[in-house]
């Protein structure tokens, strides 16, 4: 079997507990939990991070930590991740959240992103790899 290019390596946020991978375990379903899993791993085999169809979190308040979102489709919901990059290709994912209109779920999604990335950058928390299985 030809193992596949990576050029991205996913992180989860780590701070007294995992609340990506309890957001991942807690709130997707089945089939969120596949659809997140498919879009991290076409992700990593994207060379350059502008192809990503990536946009910028929204909010003034976030430009200051520069706070990216991927989106993934499932259960008629449009999920966003909260991210940040780190040197060595890495992607630290903050949190998982979906919004109607402007209506955030959960409502502090936003304000978490920013919290997490900041604590984050000062070392206030850690970092922990998110395995993706490119056999899927």
């Amino acid at each position: 079997m030809v193992k596949p290019v990576r050029y991205w390596w996913f992180y989860d946020f780590v701070q007294s507990g995992n609340p990506v991978q309890d957001w991942y375990s807690s709130e997707l379903s089945d089939l969120g939990r596949f659809a997140m899993d498919a879009m991290l791993k076409n992700t990593a085999k994207v060379a350059n991070q502008l192809d990503w169809g990536a946009r910028d979190l929204g909010g003034t308040s976030n430009k200051k930590e520069d706070i990216l979102e991927l989106k993934f489709i499932a259960d008629k919901k449009q999920y966003r991740l909260g991210f940040i990059f780190q040197p060595g290709r890495q992607v630290i994912l903050l949190n998982g959240f979906y919004h109607q209109q402007k209506v955030y779920h959960p409502p502090n999604a936003l304000d978490t992103a920013r919290k997490r990335a900041k604590d984050f950058r000062e070392n206030r928390a850690s970092k922990i790899e998110r395995t993706i299985s490119f056999d899927i």
